[in-house]
């Protein structure tokens, strides 16, 4: 666990984390949140899942809707489009295994300077993290080995995801 987060007292099984096959999304949902991405690494990798927990407006949802329909993962997305709090989160996060920010890397992105809650509320359950290389803190996810850095796109992140999965007791 980081230094600045709260672990939680979440109970988890090595061996059910490492079969696992559910990626976790907590946060408000953008267009640049990176979901396309995931949606993206679904297609094409049919063994994993996705949850999202986190809102948008109606319209953004349905347009996440349509892309996830479109790409034939709706069975392998759980989207529900709104917040869970403390022990529903909890309890949604013990089927994942890995938690995702890959935040926008675009030049006009304030996320740098940011305090990221997502990542915090994924080292806090004591889920690796895959994130974009954007927020000040990405260097501490390397040196605390509380997950993997990587570049925007669904070829890092399949990589990414591999090595998490192979080591995964190191995270």
């Amino acid at each position: 666990i980081m230094l600045g987060v709260n672990p939680k007292n979440i109970k988890r099984n090595i061996t059910d984390l490492i079969t696992s096959n559910t990626i976790l999304f907590v946060g408000v949902i953008r267009e640049n949140v990176g979901l396309d991405i995931v949606y993206k690494f679904l297609k094409d990798n049919p063994e994993y899942n996705l949850k999202i927990i986190g809102i948008c407006d109606m319209k953004l949802y349905e347009n996440h809707m349509q892309t996830i329909k479109d790409y034939g993962i709706t069975s392998r997305v759980y989207f529900p489009n709104r917040f869970f709090f403390d022990e529903e989160l909890n309890e949604t996060s013990k089927t994942c295994f890995v938690g995702i920010a890959l935040y926008s890397i675009d030049n006009t992105s304030t996320i740098y300077y940011a305090d990221p809650g997502k990542v915090k509320t994924y080292t806090e359950m004591g889920l690796p993290v895959i994130m974009s290389k954007t927020s000040s803190i990405a260097p501490y996810i390397k040196n605390f080995r509380a997950g993997e850095v990587i570049n925007r796109d669904s070829k890092s992140l399949k990589k990414a995801i591999d090595r998490i999965k192979k080591h995964y007791s190191l995270y």
